[in-house]
C-alpha cells in the first residue's frame, strides 16, 4: 500500500510507542534511575506524538498547518530535555510536568482537530475519536501521577492509574 502513508505514519508512531515503554519496563527492571533512561525514553515518547500528528493528517488526507508544524517543533524540543535532565539541569518534577502538558495539549488538538475534520464531512475522523483521545488522556495521568509521588502526595509513582488486574 506505498499511497498510504499514513500506515507508515502509524507503524512509526506504535514502534516507538512500543519503544517508549519498552525503555521504561527496562529502567524499571533494572532498578537504575529514571535519569539513566531518560535521554532515550523522552525522546522515544515525543518522537511517536510527531508520528502520531502525521499519522492523523494522513488518515484523513490533510495537510498540516503552520500551527502543527509549530507544535511538532516543540515537541522535537522538548526531546531534548531529556538531555538536561541527564546532566542534572532539569529537574524530574519539571521534566514530567512539562512531558504531562505536552501530552494533554496533544490530547486537545487531536480531539479538536477530528471533531473538526468530521464535521466537515470526513467520516473517517470518527473512527480514530475515541482511541486516540482516551490514549491521548492515558499519557498525561501517567506524568502526573509521577509528579504527584515526587512532590510527597502519595506513596505510589501510580496513585492515580487504578490497576487493571486480568486473571489470577
Amino acid at each position: 500500500e506505498r499511497p498510504h502513508r499514513e500506515y507508515l505514519w502509524a507503524g512509526i508512531s506504535l514502534a516507538l510507542i512500543g519503544l517508549y515503554y519498552a525503555a521504561g519496563v527496562l529502567g524499571a527492571l533494572t532498578m537504575l534511575p529514571l535519569r539513566s533512561f531518560e535521554i532515550t525514553y523522552i525522546a522515544l515518547g515525543y518522537a511517536s506524538i510527531i508520528a502520531g500528528i502525521e499519522f492523523l493528517y494522513c488518515f484523513v488526507g490533510q495537510r498540516p498547518g503552520i500551527i502543527v508544524r509549530v507544535f511538532q517543533t516543540i515537541l522535537f524540543a522538548c526531546a531534548g530535555l531529556g538531555v538536561l535532565a541527564f546532566y542534572g539541569l532539569v529537574s524530574g518534577i519539571t521534566l514530567n510536568t512539562t512531558a504531562g502538558v505536552v501530552t494533554f495539549s496533544y490530547a486537545v488538538l487531536s480531539a479538536v482537530l477530528l471533531v473538526a475534520w468530521y464535521l466537515r464531512g470526513k467520516r473517517e475522523a470518527a473512527i480514530l475519536l475515541l482511541p486516540v483521545v482516551l490514549f491521548g488522556l492515558a499519557l498525561p495521568l501517567d506524568f502526573f501521577s509521577y509528579v504527584v509521588y515526587m512532590l510527597g502526595w502519595t506513596k505510589d509513582p501510580n496513585a492515580l492509574i487504578p490497576d487493571l488486574h486480568l486473571g489470577p
